[in-house]
């Protein structure tokens, strides 16, 4: 399917992109609740991109069927949302849509809360 390979292209791009923040907050002067803003965003966006990735190549993607689309699409918002707003607020100073952070945690918690909801009613449907 198109949206796997998609989803998947912009899973293993967040993982790599968190390596390199990683390795660029490790090497300057950050430091205080920048340094943990970061950090936090960096394991969030770890976190999510390996989700992304596992309910990809798993039998949870046809356990899932169309909600894996949904779940995600709210990951990967989140990962926009939340993670993107806070390098660009922490690193590169830029305010302009941090109201956006937020959302992006609540994307998180939506993709997570229909990740939960969906499970046990496909997952009946899968063992009859």
């Amino acid at each position: 399917k198109k949206s796997n390979y998609l989803f998947l292209l912009f899973a293993v791009s967040n993982i790599l992109l968190s390596i390199f923040v990683s390795a660029l907050v490790s090497h300057t002067f950050i430091e205080g609740e920048s340094e943990k803003a970061v950090n936090y965003a960096i394991s969030m966006q770890q976190m999510h991109g390996l989700t992304i990735l596992i309910l990809l190549n798993s039998k949870l993607s046809f356990i899932l069927g169309r909600s894996l689309i949904w779940i995600n699409s709210f990951f990967s918002l989140g990962l926009i949302l939340f993670c993107m707003n806070i390098y660009a607020i922490k690193l590169l100073d830029i305010s302009l849509v941090s109201f956006l952070t937020p959302i992006g945690g609540g994307a998180f918690l939506i993709g997570w809360l229909l990740f939960m909801t969906s499970l046990p009613k496909k997952f009946i449907r899968y063992l009859d």
